[in-house]
């Protein structure tokens, strides 16, 4: 997935800090609490999803800072979300999670199960003041 940055807005208030901080974590594997426990221990605010399809009508530009989605059950899906996304808001974050070779259309992708490599990459994503686009994490 694309990275962007946010547009070079430095708003240092609290609603603009808890704005950048919200992530739609798509995901219905048995880590996902451990996932999302991570995040939220580091100041994250997870909206979680158990299902693309229940994902798509959250998915509306702007809403958060970055989409985390587990590809592994229906990549196929996972894929046709991120394309969605892509069109309506080029800008958002995307981080596709998962354990198996990662489909070529995912652009930026973490391939592991463990949380604490989800952390690092969301880390990288959201710490990069750049557009550049980070290298792909393996564990």
């Amino acid at each position: 997935m694309e990275t962007v940055s946010g547009g070079g807005h430095n708003t240092s208030s609290p609603a603009s800090q808890t704005q950048k901080r919200k992530i739609l974590l798509i995901d219905n594997d048995q880590d996902r609490q451990a996932r999302s426990a991570i995040l939220k221990q580091h100041g994250f605010r997870v909206y979680p999803a158990l299902a693309i399809e229940q994902a798509r009508s959250r998915c509306r530009p702007g809403a958060f800072q970055l989409i985390i989605m587990n590809a592994d059950q229906n990549p196929d899906m996972a894929l046709e979300l991120c394309e969605q996304i892509r069109q309506s808001d080029p800008k958002q974050h995307l981080l596709v999670m998962t354990v198996r070779e990662p489909h070529p259309g995912f652009r930026d992708f973490v391939v592991s199960s463990a949380p604490e490599r989800l952390l690092e990459r969301v880390e990288s994503l959201l710490g990069a003041s750049s557009g550049a686009n980070p290298e792909p994490l393996a564990a």
